[in-house]
């Protein structure tokens, strides 16, 4: 088993240098220390790909290249941390006990910015599920009602739309997930 970090930071001016000089660094260093390999995406001709753009598009894209060309093979584990997280303590983290781990923010919204993942038939299924060009071009004419603007918006036009919808979980809740009926779940 081997386990890959990939953060994908495409950035340019301040938030670039941000990402490179201090997040990137801070995600080697946490790399190192647990025995991962860092994959870090900077730039547009890294990824070699059709035209979508959509950030949570990009993510499962590169890990199903990963798979495709033998990098990533089953029961090994898949970080991935959205390039404007910063590990603060380097010795935490995440053992997978599951096939699909992610996290709820602070702000009691289910994202998918940091999730960890072991590869199985169970998270082929889930990449192949966010890759599917259909399900794309449906997501850009379904309408989603976002709690927090207060909003219809379209699913496509943020990247944890999708996430959300296909896991079936309410996007935001000023109210804890675990005061909601069946904990937010649809």
């Amino acid at each position: 088993m081997s386990k890959f970090f990939i953060s994908i930071g495409r950035y340019t001016g301040y938030k670039e240098h941000m990402y490179r000089e201090i997040l990137s660094k801070r995600n080697e260093q946490f790399c190192k220390l647990h025995d991962i390999t860092y994959i870090s995406v900077q730039n547009h001709h890294e990824i070699n790909m059709a035209e979508i753009s959509n950030h949570h598009y990009i993510r499962f894209w590169v890990i199903k290249q990963a798979i495709l060309a033998n990098k990533i093979k089953d029961g090994d584990i898949i970080y991935h941390y959205d390039a404007d997280i910063f590990i603060a303590k380097l010795d935490k983290c995440i053992e997978p006990t599951k096939s699909f781990t992610y996290a709820i923010d602070s702000g009691n919204t289910h994202i998918a910015g940091l999730f960890c993942m072991v590869i199985n038939d169970f998270t082929r299924k889930l990449i192949d599920l966010y890759l599917n060009l259909d399900n794309i071009n449906k997501a850009q004419n379904i309408m989603v009602y976002d709690e927090y603007t207060k909003a219809e918006r379209p699913m496509w036009e943020h990247d944890q739309y999708m996430f959300q919808h296909y896991a079936g979980i309410k996007r935001h809740s000023w109210q804890s997930h675990w005061e909601l009926p069946n904990f937010g779940l649809r």
